[in-house]
């Protein structure tokens, strides 16, 4: 076993005895084997309610040498880092993810970018720990295809933002490079690429690996917008407003085109 899955199985096995949990994965980076040196651990804590703090502390504290606990920029999570110099996260979840998918896939609820990363980390997580089957059993309610249906949802929310609506992301991009407004600029770039390989994803019929390698897991789909590496990282960099617009134009235009000749716009 690898040290990083040995350092995993240690911490879900203290967790495990906490009456409150229902599984502990492991997700990210060393689930799907694109691990670095860099990377760091991603644990998932599944619970049937919210664990006390001070629970979660007393497993954490005495193997951390700095620890943050009680985050809540994003979903409940505890950041550490071990005394070998590793960085560990703990992500709890609860019952809204089980709601959360059976939304996704039933109703095709989707939003702006990322609609379909988090069922991407249930399917592709490790079982470190489970009462009664219960992670086992959510991922095969969920171990289904990508339908049509939900694609066509996806594209529908997303590209709109990309061309053909008045709030279209890149006329707001093309104006905030013109008056040099560099917050607004690198915002709305944030939103295109968001949608843009939601949208590129759902055409692929693949999940959406989240935030981190998009570039690099979009550059293995079937079906992918001839010039899309060489416009996304111009995008990234370029600040000429003519050039600007151009990349975007191209770069949106291409995904259209594709999206066009499968009858889905």
């Amino acid at each position: 076993m690898n040290p990083a899955l040995m350092l995993a199985q240690t911490i879900a096995d203290e967790f495990a005895e906490l009456p409150e949990v229902q599984a502990v994965t492991l997700g990210g980076s060393h689930a799907t084997g694109k691990a670095d040196t860099t990377s760091d651990l991603d644990l998932y804590v599944f619970s049937s309610g919210e664990i006390p703090v001070a629970a979660r502390a007393a497993i954490i504290q005495p193997r951390a040498s700095r620890m943050e606990l009680d985050n809540r920029f994003y979903e409940t999570e505890d950041y550490w880092v071990e005394r070998d110099g590793r960085k560990a996260e703990i992500i709890y979840r609860g019952q809204w993810v089980v709601d959360h998918l059976k939304n996704l896939l039933e109703n095709h609820q989707v939003q702006l970018g990322y609609s379909t990363s988090i069922w991407h980390n249930i399917l592709t997580s490790v079982i470190l720990f489970e009462h009664d089957d219960w992670f086992t059993n959510l991922q095969n309610r969920v171990r289904v295809p990508y339908s049509d249906e939900l694609a066509k949802a996806v594209i529908a929310k997303n590209f709109p933002l990309l061309k053909g609506s008045l709030a279209a992301h890149p006329k707001e991009l093309y104006k905030a490079v013109a008056r040099d407004d560099l917050v607004t600029v690198h915002h709305k770039i944030e939103a295109i690429l968001n949608s843009y390989f939601d949208v590129l994803f759902a055409l692929n019929r693949e999940l959406h690996p989240g935030e981190k390698r998009s570039l690099s897991y979009a550059q293995a789909l079937t079906l992918q917008p001839k010039h899309m590496k060489e416009d996304v990282e111009a995008l990234l960099l370029e600040r000429r407003p003519e050039h600007v617009q151009k990349i975007v134009e191209r770069l949106v235009g291409e995904l259209g085109d594709l999206l066009e000749t499968r009858g889905l716009l």
